[in-house]
């Protein structure tokens, strides 16, 4: 919108020109300089978009409002106020990101629309939460294989290309059903949050593993008490990578924030310092507004 309202005067400019100016030659000279101006508006429209809705938040549709109240269970705990900033962070979310399809013949909007929400949610504590350095948002339907991990696997980042890569059929079960599935949506996005903010360990792991215990096996042991995982064969998280820590404890910190408060009484307080959020106050989350 503010682009076109730039670039509509142009039109009428050149053609009232025209008729004012009998001759062409002084008819050229006189639009020439509407020439380098239309470029630059084109050449920097998503910057000028962007400093618009920075002042003017977007307000999202009725649709969207009820798609989200249906499916995304974070937002439908939202007040009203809190639902308003939610939706605006969303409509500038998209500005400037890639939605790129490696398996599906297209990506359909409700993909698209839950994948930013997940975004939001997790960076709904900061000023500037929009994971701008993340330009692209690839997507497999299943889990799969990359040169970077011959493996089967659900999520990549890569902060070098600003690319976040999700398995869309595991990403839908872990945002509908976050009880008894694994969210990768907000494990990724809090990875990519990690790289942008350079979040270590030592900021949030807080942890003492019982003597003769593995320090990593010990804390996955203690997340699959926080979500009545015990028993499973095999928890949805043990293959991820061990640099990965800082996202599985997000997912957690979101997924079952009483438990995991009870548990893990000191990772709890630090992960709601470095994300501006308290999960458990489902209407109003954020801690501190900004």
């Amino acid at each position: 919108m503010p682009t076109f309202l730039l670039l509509a005067p142009v039109i009428p400019i050149i053609a009232i020109l025209y008729f004012l100016i009998p001759i062409s030659s002084q008819w050229v000279m006189m639009c020439a300089p509407l020439v380098p101006y239309t470029i630059l508006v084109l050449i920097f429209k998503h910057q000028i978009n962007w400093w618009w809705y920075s002042k003017h938040p977007p307000k999202i549709d009725q649709q969207t409002n009820d798609f989200l109240n249906n499916y995304f269970p974070y937002y439908k705990g939202l007040n009203e106020e809190n639902k308003r900033r939610f939706g605006a962070r969303l409509r500038m979310f998209n500005f400037d990101k890639e939605y790129i399809s490696k398996e599906l013949r297209e990506i359909p909007g409700d993909i698209r629309l839950l994948t930013a929400a997940t975004a939001i949610q997790t960076t709904f504590g900061l000023k500037d939460g929009l994971l701008r350095h993340w330009g692209q948002l690839v997507f497999y339907r299943q889990p799969f294989h990359t040169p970077n991990r011959q493996y089967f696997h659900t999520g990549e980042v890569h902060y070098e290309d600003g690319c976040i890569i999700l398995a869309v059929d595991d990403m839908i079960k872990g945002i509908s059903k976050q009880k008894t599935n694994y969210n990768i949506a907000v494990h990724h996005m809090a990875l990519a949050f990690q790289y942008d903010e350079k979040v270590e360990d030592k900021d949030f792991y807080f942890f003492d593993a019982p003597d003769g215990e593995i320090p990593e096996e010990a804390l996955f042991k203690k997340l699959a008490v926080i979500r009545g995982w015990q028993n499973l064969p095999k928890l949805p998280y043990a293959q991820l990578e061990s640099d990965e820590l800082f996202g599985i404890c997000v997912e957690h910190f979101f997924a079952a924030p009483i438990k995991f408060k009870e548990h893990l009484p000191d990772m709890y307080q630090a992960l709601k310092g470095i994300l501006n959020q308290d999960p458990i106050e489902v209407a109003s989350p954020v801690i501190h507004q900004i």
